[in-house]
């Protein structure tokens, strides 16, 4: 029953699916040298370079949910002043890297708790640099286009705060 449902949702990525599946064996069929060297390449890049990013990335998380104490962070945050908690939301908003809707839940929950409106919006803001994107915007638009587009991102989530603040 639930995959029927899915199957018929998403009947057209099935079938890309399925035409990239059948063109890759053709291709395989056809040319298996060249398969081999795109396979080769692949396999070679997935387990020298994604996997041990990965494997980090979950052993860092795993320390750190063991370390860091939810009440901790809360108390340690409540003891900043105004200003500090600005500069934590806009280096916050640079340095976070899913996509903006998956924060709104939980920007919900932090406003609830001990965040303002001002710190939404220079955190949302900032969110305008992109720190992985960094190289391939310093390829397209040069360094300094690109030094100087997030120094005014980085000024304006400062502005940002004191218009919504002043509001």
């Amino acid at each position: 029953m639930i995959i029927k449902k899915l199957l018929d949702k998403y009947w057209f990525s099935w079938l890309f699916f399925f035409i990239i599946l059948i063109l890759y064996l053709v291709i395989s069929l056809i040319n298996i040298s060249w398969w081999l060297s795109v396979a080769k390449y692949f396999f070679t890049i997935l387990i020298w370079t994604i996997f041990p990013v990965l494997i980090l990335v979950y052993f860092l998380i795993f320390i750190f949910n063991l370390i860091i104490d939810k009440d901790y962070i809360k108390n340690f945050l409540k003891k900043w002043n105004y200003f500090s908690k600005l500069i934590l939301s806009v280096v916050w908003g640079i340095l976070s890297s899913w996509p903006v809707y998956l924060w709104y839940p939980l920007l919900k929950k932090f406003k609830q708790q001990w965040i303002t409106d001002w710190h939404i919006a220079s955190f949302i803001y900032a969110r305008a640099i992109k720190i992985p994107l960094l190289l391939m915007m310093v390829s397209f638009f040069w360094l300094k286009y690109t030094l100087i587009f997030n120094l005014v991102v980085f000024v304006f989530a400062f502005i940002i705060w004191i218009i919504i603040d002043f509001i």
